[in-house]
């Protein structure tokens, strides 16, 4: 194999008649192009004329086209794409390859002939990454047992192949093991106190500052779930927390103030579009009220002020993947691909509910099919994601229509599915609604006179700290008032769950953070 050049190699591993078969089947039946349980992609063909016929047919689908035949390409390609014409040109000069290919297809055999397409493409991704595909696959032939055993397997086994390498080569020279980490109890625990002697354990600041001090910052290797009612801005804090870490400035009270944040952050978006989330970032970093940017009705000042939020939205590590079907492999495949490309330790996943890609992938095979346990599955994988990558993850959560009014908001009985979520996570968070009630009562305990309401925002938002591993503030509420048009919130006061004072005084952390290289210049231009 060593003596074939790359390029031999690359033919050598691609299946021409079953690619023809692919095609030729697509051709009879295009609704196949539609179906979700094939993958395909002109990437899967390595001949530029199948690419081609692939791509068009593809797209005459989507264009509606209903009759596939070379008549019908040759068109297409004459209206859409000469590059690509000149291609199939050379290929079907007596315009007759579509006829002819669907003669030969056979319907009844697509699976199997879709699944060889795929699998050889996988092969030859790994020859161009430069990974050994010998123990899958022999091009030579001389192997056959090797090459009936690939057969028989999927592109699912082929990457359980490739993980369980990684993982053999992670417990070689980690020390772990499927298990977990087997060491004594006093391993590296003097040089342990001495760097939280030096070091706090103290994560990056939150956009709530209470939230901060309570959870001690957006600490590595933590995984924290929000809940709120539906439509009650999940998104927006999430998003505002997801600015907080990555802008190095922001614009506060009439000018632009250093923040000194450059984090490498992702935003995993299920069911917000890129330009649904965009405005947001914007409100978020900027305080105008998103309506204000969506209706397009910016004074000269505030235009000002929005473009050079973009400038600095254009030089950060805030990127958004939209996946509205997932599942938990997906959501890993997408944190693993930011982590390698770009630094990324800030995940903000909006939001969690069940996908029919989960349902599938956590049934298969005789598994559960309660949706409580399936969520608790769910985010059991979503801390060993945590764990693994050493990420802080956010992780937003409707509640229970029973959940909806104050009384039936107590712990993790509150969050859509399952209570016993709380076993997984590190932090929880409930954000409900201030009533009325709240507000008697908070006068009633003196924490704001009637007075001093005329100073200060009465609360719409109550946090309740549900979890906090590790924490010592817990059982507490946050009342603020939280303006989700600009994403700019104020902490008014914090209780007791009965909301009674507390018995102790929270001293708000001061969390330091690096400012970034020539701040100074950027604020003279920011605020220039």
């Amino acid at each position: 194999m060593m003596s074939k050049s790359k390029e031999d190699i690359l033919k050598a591993l691609y299946p021409s008649y079953d690619a023809m078969q692919v095609i030729g089947c697509i051709c009879i039946n295009t609704e196949l192009t539609s179906k979700n349980q094939y993958k395909l992609s002109s990437e899967d063909f390595l001949s530029n004329f199948h690419k081609v016929v692939f791509s068009s047919v593809v797209n005459m689908v989507k264009c509606d086209l209903k009759i596939v035949d070379s008549i019908a390409v040759k068109e297409y390609l004459k209206n859409f794409n000469s590059t690509w014409l000149n291609v199939y040109e050379q290929f079907d000069t007596e315009n007759n390859y579509i006829e002819i290919i669907k003669q030969q297809a056979n319907l009844d055999n697509f699976n199997y002939h879709y699944n060889r397409v795929r699998k050889f493409a996988m092969l030859r991704d790994m020859v161009n990454m430069g990974i050994d595909i010998n123990g899958i696959y022999d091009i030579t032939g001389s192997n056959k047992e090797l090459n009936l055993n690939f057969e028989e397997i999927s592109v699912d086994d082929i990457l359980e192949i490739l993980a369980k390498a990684v993982n053999n080569l992670k417990t070689k020279w980690t020390g772990l093991n499927q298990k977990g980490l087997y060491v004594h109890s006093a391993l590296g625990v003097r040089e342990l106190i001495q760097s939280l002697k030096e070091s706090p354990d103290f994560g990056l600041p939150l956009f709530n500052p209470v939230l901060t001090t309570a959870f001690r910052g957006a600490r590595l290797g933590k995984l924290l779930i929000h809940g709120s009612p539906s439509g009650f801005g999940k998104s927006r804090q999430a998003i505002a927390n997801a600015v907080k870490l990555s802008m190095p400035f922001l614009y506060i009270n009439g000018q632009w103030v250093a923040n000194g944040l450059t984090e490498s952050v992702l935003y995993i978006t299920t069911e917000l579009q890129l330009e649904e989330v965009q405005p947001t970032i914007l409100s978020a970093i900027t305080g105008i009220n998103e309506y204000k940017i969506v209706e397009g009705c910016l004074n000269k000042d505030e235009e000002v002020v929005i473009d050079k939020a973009i400038t600095l939205l254009e030089k950060s590590k805030f990127h958004i993947v939209y996946i509205p079907d997932f599942n938990s492999t997906d959501i890993e495949n997408i944190i693993e691909s930011h982590i390698l490309k770009y630094g990324t330790k800030y995940v903000f996943y909006d939001y969690l509910h069940l996908t029919p890609s989960i349902i599938q992938e956590m049934t298969s095979g005789g598994g559960v099919n309660r949706e409580d346990l399936i969520i608790l599955l769910f985010m059991s994988r979503l801390k060993e994601i945590c764990n693994t990558y050493n990420i802080f993850m956010w992780v937003g959560s409707q509640l229970n229509r029973s959940s909806k009014d104050a009384d039936n908001q107590e712990g993790f009985h509150a969050f859509r599915g399952s209570f016993s979520i709380g076993d997984k996570v590190d932090f929880g968070i409930l954000s409900v609604k201030v009533t009325e009630a709240d507000i008697e009562i908070l006068k009633d305990n003196g924490f704001i006179s009637e007075e001093g309401f005329k100073d200060k925002k009465l609360p719409n938002i109550c946090h309740v700290i549900v979890k906090n591993r590790g924490g010592r503030l817990k059982d507490v509420r946050i009342f603020s008032h939280l303006n989700l048009g600009t994403l700019r919130e104020e902490v008014i006061c914090v209780t007791n769950q009965d909301l009674s004072p507390l018995n102790q005084t929270i001293q708000i952390a001061n969390i330091i953070v690096p400012s970034v290289s020539n701040t100074d210049e950027w604020l003279e231009w920011l605020n220039g």
